[in-house]
């Protein structure tokens, strides 16, 4: 997650504004920077408790050399909770290891 706060000289106003992977996520204005820091603090806040909930992101991977053995050799698909797929910085993760052992893609 990225934030950004800049000064409107127009209307005397401090804006800021949150993105995630370059996504706006929301922001708005305050008369004060501190108030502005504050406020942008508390948004990334409320972003981070919906990206940890029960919300699901679908990966797939390609078969083993097991399962096209056995005739399972389809691109597998499996959804995982937020909590598991984003970065310290609130992107998606690309790929990663699940608990099965094997490398996830998005």
């Amino acid at each position: 997650m990225k934030k950004n706060i800049s000064y409107n000289k127009n209307s005397d106003q401090y804006v800021y504004d949150v993105t995630i992977e370059g996504e706006f996520m929301g922001g708005g204005s305050a008369s004060t920077k501190l108030e502005a820091e504050e406020k942008a603090n508390n948004l990334i806040l409320e972003l981070s408790d919906r990206i940890n909930s029960d919300k699901l992101v679908e990966y797939h991977r390609e078969p083993t050399k097991y399962e096209i053995k056995f005739g399972e050799g389809a691109t597998h698909y499996r959804s995982f909770p937020m909590s598991e797929c984003v970065k310290p910085d609130g992107r998606l993760k690309k790929w990663f290891v699940a608990d099965d052992g094997l490398r996830y893609y998005r």
